[in-house]
Order: C-alpha cells, then structure tokens, then sequence
C-alpha cells in the first residue's frame, strides 16, 4: 500500500503531500504532541539509573527482526522502534505512532517507508525486515526478538479478536465461520490451524497454517528458544520487567521510553473488568450456556471458557521461554522487582499435559525446570 493512502483518514491538507502524516512532522495533531513528548521521555524509575547511563563509545546497535506472534503485544512495536531507530526517528514522534491507534506495526511500517522513499534510509540499518505483519522465522534467522503468552491466554484473545488466525488458509477460515451457530472459544481453539501458534512461527510457519504438530515440529522451535536465536525472550504476562530486559540483554544501552509501559494495543481489555458487550451480549460463552466475560486478577481472561483444551506443542513453547527469561533475570536482577508473579514462573501453565509432553522432548536444555 503507498503511504500516502496510509493518510486518507488523517488531516486532509497533509494527505495529498508526499509522504505520510505519521512521517512529515509538520502534520501531526499538535493536542496530541504534549502527551506525545512526556511519554518519550526515559523512564530511569523503571528500570534503574543504570538504564539511562551514557552508551560506551562508538556503541553498536546488533540489527534485529520483530518476531511478532499474534495477540502476545503489539506494543512492542514502539520498544523495537526506539532502539533500532533511535538516531533517525525522534522518540516522540515513535510514541506519537503508537498514541493514534490501531494498528500499531502497520502506521510505523508506513511512516518507515514513507522515510526509505524520501530519503532513502529507513533506520540506523538496526531493524531487520518485515516489520509489520506476522512472518514466520525464516531458515538459519538469527537476531530477532519476541514476546511469548501463556497460550490459553493468547487462544482466547485471539479469539476475541475477530478469530484472528494469521495465514490460515482461506478455505479453513470458511469452514469455521461456515457453522450453524458461532462459534465459541473451545471449538475455536479445536479448529484445525488454530492451536501451535508459536511453534508453528518458531518452526518457519504461518501462525494459521495446517501442519501436523507433532514432536519434531515442537522441538525444533522449543530448539529455537533454548539455542539462542531469539536474541530476546519477554512475557507478555511480565511486561514491565520484559521491557527492562529487552534494553539490558540487547546491551546498546537504549533508554526506555515512558510509553514503553502502556498498552497501545488495539485490544485493550487489561483496564475493563468485563467483556460483556453494551448491549449486554456475552462474548465467551462456553458450549453449556455459561458466560466468562468476567476477567480474573490483572486482566486475564477466565481460561475456563476453553473447556479443558489444551495447546500442547504451545506449551512447550512457553515452558522453554520461561525458562530463558528466568536465566535473563538471573543475569540482570534490577528487573526482578518488577515481576508480578514470580511463583506463577516456577511452573508451567498446564503442568500436567507439560509433564507428558516432556517426554517426546530431549531431556538436555533449559527445558524441565
């Protein structure tokens, strides 16, 4: 899509200029610019004074990739923006992107290409392509980085998010809007392609695709994880302390911004204490009539609705990551006090199934707790 179409919706006199409106400073809302400013300002209190010290001289940025796996925080766009492009977009105007909503990736993925037609640059050559969208990692990847999610958790948000099921074929998607009825969390997550989302990424799928999730899948992304490839492992469950890690183990010494912090996500259900739609229709419903619109402590969604799936080749996927987020923690311990729930990381979210899986699965490595 040319950037200018990216402008249609934004001010009129801006949208026929070259470039977009979220590149050309000149034709940003100036009500929005002062929240804009104040949250890109370093949040030292976060993440510790050492988070802001002065980079070593001639510092080095290592160029990275954004893995973005659906419904596991597209927030991080502005994280990944802010270090790879730290010297060529100013920090503001990155928060400025993230502030307009929508779709967070795909207007900062504009404004990058909107730079690259007018100048000929995107970045400081530290933002590895795609950026936008939800691209499998390729064979022999290196640098990139992620957010993992409990993946009940990212099942039903997925869910919830207009059955979100990207790179699914089309004919698969007919199929499960094709019932008699719509259909409810537990027969989305059953539906083929759905469940496997982060293997399935990790091994070099689409998110949607309709793979066989057998062990050799599973353990080469669980492979993936333990080996190093993802060059930085968050929580989308531990999000503040995520952010300090992602500036720590990266090691350019990139101040976090205060919008680092907040939610611009375009499904944001973490400040509402129900899902329950105005017109007071249920939004998760399970197959017997109940209704699990409540949300549990800090947001989360009641995984009840689920009745009792489970996503296996996912948690394996997840246990691994755990395990190599709890080793960053080991090795930059000013996050640590930013945890929520530390126990919640000692164990896996579906122990007993984990435990099974364990067995088809090298008994080396991070993995096993």
């Amino acid at each position: 899509m040319p950037p200018a179409r990216a402008c249609r919706r934004s001010i009129p006199s801006c949208a026929s200029r070259q470039g977009c409106v979220d590149f050309r400073s000149d034709c940003l809302r100036p009500r929005e610019l002062p929240e804009a400013r104040e949250l890109a300002q370093p949040a030292c209190e976060h993440c510790g004074v050492a988070a802001c010290a002065a980079p070593p001289r001639n510092a080095s940025r290592p160029p990275v990739r954004w893995l973005h796996i659906p419904k596991c925080g597209s927030s991080l766009a502005t994280t990944v923006l802010g270090y790879a492009c730290a010297s060529t977009v100013p920090a503001w105007h990155a928060v400025y992107m993230a502030m307009a909503g929508g779709q967070v990736d795909v207007r900062m993925g504009h404004a990058l290409r909107a730079r690259h037609d007018l100048s000929g640059a995107r970045c400081d050559g530290a933002l590895l392509l795609p950026f936008t969208g939800h691209h499998a990692l390729r064979p022999a990847e290196a640098r990139v980085v992620a957010m993992f999610r409990r993946p009940a958790q990212r099942l039903v948000s997925a869910f919830l998010d207009n059955m979100h099921t990207w790179g699914m074929p089309r004919a698969h998607k007919n199929l499960l809007r094709a019932r008699g009825h719509p259909p409810t969390a537990a027969e989305f997550a059953r539906h083929p392609g759905v469940a496997g989302c982060m293997a399935k990424m990790l091994a070099g799928h689409d998110c949607g695709a309709v793979v066989e999730l057998g062990g050799s899948l599973v353990r080469r992304a669980v492979e993936v994880v333990r080996t190093g490839a993802v060059a930085f492992v968050g929580l989308t469950e531990e999000w503040d302390a995520s952010v300090c890690l992602f500036h720590a183990v990266l090691g350019a010494r990139t101040a976090p911004l205060r919008a680092e912090f907040r939610n611009f996500g375009h499904s944001r259900n973490r400040a509402k204490r129900s899902l329950t739609a105005r017109n007071g229709a249920c939004r998760l419903r399970a197959a017997g009539g109940r209704c699990y619109d409540e949300l549990l402590g800090g947001g989360r969604y009641n995984e009840s609705v689920l009745d009792g799936f489970v996503d296996a080749a996912d948690e394996a996927v997840y246990a691994e990551a755990v395990a190599v987020f709890r080793r960053q923690l080991d090795a930059f311990p000013h996050a640590r006090r930013l945890l929520i729930d530390e126990r919640a990381l000692l164990e896996p979210s579906r122990p007993s199934t984990y435990t099974a899986l364990l067995r088809t699965l090298p008994a080396t490595g991070a993995i096993g707790f």
